[in-house]
């Protein structure tokens, strides 16, 4: 692939991670961001250090599949903690209250 498959996968990888970042500081204070965080951290030591001593880490499937699936999972993160920050909302609001007559 030459120079120019290098430069793509730089360029690639670089958007995987930056994406990846944005996402976990979106989660920040939730019960999802140490999910986040294992995600993130995996998806950069897949991209970055173990591409370094070559490609065998990214052809090998199993960790390319885990790769792609927990990424996807990551960038729905936002969208799980959203719809669970409504539920709880829409829980609490049909509750009765409780009025103490003594």
């Amino acid at each position: 692939m030459g120079i120019g498959g290098l430069l793509l996968w730089l360029v690639m990888a670089t958007a995987i991670v930056m994406s990846s970042w944005k996402i976990l500081r979106q989660l920040r204070g939730s019960p999802w961001f140490p999910i986040g965080v294992v995600i993130f951290w995996f998806a950069f030591l897949m991209l970055g250090p173990f591409m370094v001593g070559g490609i065998q880490a990214y052809q090998d499937f199993v960790l390319n599949a885990y790769l792609w699936l927990l990424l996807g999972i990551l960038f729905r993160l936002p969208h799980i903690k959203v719809s669970t920050e409504l539920e709880a909302a829409r829980l609490a609001a049909a509750q009765p209250r409780r009025r103490w007559i003594l």
